[in-house]
């Protein structure tokens, strides 16, 4: 019978913007405006502080000239006991329930950041609704 799942717990400890840039030299309003989105979403984890670091970024295109770059990085703060019960033969394992989580949570305050810097300007990009489930695929093994 597999073992039953433990509760992770974890605190929120840190919400930046790394980046965020505007090029609205390069914006020319459409009728149907198509943005060309490239992401990327990295985690990193800090050994001495037992912090787990989720960063989401976007460059947004149009008619191959960048209008948007943004990048959102949010750091976790995982409790003794649920790093001691990730940790085993010699590796942390992070589920991937749990990487989903902090993925959709930086994904979302990274889409609100575009928002919201974009509200006074004329450029409407709203970014896409992605099931990051359907992404991340495997937990994350990290040889300790």
């Amino acid at each position: 019978m597999p073992e039953p799942k433990k509760k992770a717990f974890f605190s929120l400890i840190n919400s930046e913007i790394d980046q965020f840039a505007v090029f609205p030299e390069n914006y020319s309003p459409k009728e149907e405006e198509e943005f060309n989105i490239q992401s990327t979403l990295n985690f990193r984890y800090d050994q001495t502080k037992s912090d787990i670091a989720c960063s989401c970024g976007v460059n947004c295109f149009m008619d191959d000239k960048i209008i948007v770059k943004c990048e959102v990085t949010m750091t976790y703060k995982m409790t003794i006991q649920t790093m001691k019960d990730l940790k085993g033969n010699g590796e942390l394992n992070i589920p991937k329930d749990i990487l989903v989580f902090f993925a959709n949570t930086t994904y979302n305050s990274l889409r609100g950041v575009i928002l919201a810097k974009l509200s006074n300007t004329q450029i409407r990009l709203l970014l896409p609704l992605i099931n990051l489930n359907d992404i991340i695929k495997e937990p994350l093994k990290i040889v300790e």
